[in-house]
C-alpha cells in the first residue's frame, strides 16, 4: 500500500501525542522534538496500510478511526489479533524486534488518521529517556501478561 504522508504543521500540538500517558510528564520541548520527526496519514475503511513482512519504518499512533491487526489463515480466513483506537500505538512491540518488519497486516476498519513515528526516532527516544523506555516496557509486559491469561482461559474452557 502506498499512502500519502502529510507533514505535521510545526505550530500544531498533536493532542493525542501530548496527552498520551507515556508522554504526559515529559517536558514540552521533548514531546515537540518527537512530534517534529513525525508525519500523518489519512486512511479509509477497508484500506490495508501495512502488510505482514513490510519493512517497519514507522510506528502508527491512532488519532482518529480504528485499525485492526490480522493474519490470513491457511483456509483463507482472517484471524484478528487486535484492534486499535485513538491514543493506541499499532505494532509497538515490533518496533523493537530485530527483523524490523510488521508481524501482521494492518487495515482500517473506519476512516481516520494516524501519526507515523519513525522507528529509529523511537529507538533514540528510549535511549535518551530511560524512564520512558521503562514505562513502555512495562506496558508491553502488561499486554503480554493479559494475552497469556486470555489464552489460558480460552484453552481451559469448554465450548459449552
Amino acid at each position: 500500500m502506498t499512502f500519502v504522508k502529510i507533514p505535521l504543521p510545526t505550530e500544531e500540538h498533536c493532542e493525542v501525542l501530548f496527552s498520551h500517558q507515556w508522554l504526559r510528564n515529559e517536558p514540552e520541548a521533548v514531546v515537540l522534538a518527537l512530534q517534529r520527526a513525525c508525519c500523518r496519514i489519512r486512511f479509509q475503511a477497508g484500506e490495508t496500510l501495512f502488510r505482514e513482512g513490510d519493512k517497519m519504518r514507522y510506528c502508527p499512533l491512532v488519532e482518529q478511526g480504528e485499525l485492526q491487526a490480522f493474519r490470513h489463515t491457511y483456509q483463507g480466513d482472517d484471524k484478528v489479533f487486535g484492534q486499535f483506537v485513538r491514543g493506541e500505538w499499532v505494532a509497538l512491540a515490533a518496533v523493537f524486534m530485530e527483523h524490523g518488519r510488521f508481524p501482521m497486516n494492518i487495515r482500517a476498519l473506519s476512516a481516520g488518521q494516524a501519526m507515523l513515528i519513525p522507528r529509529e526516532t523511537l529507538h533514540q527516544f528510549c535511549l535518551q529517556r530511560p524512564t520512558l523506555a521503562l514505562q513502555l516496557l512495562g506496558n508491553l509486559s502488561q499486554k503480554l501478561y493479559a494475552t497469556i491469561n486470555q489464552i489460558d482461559w480460552l484453552t481451559s474452557s469448554s465450548a459449552g
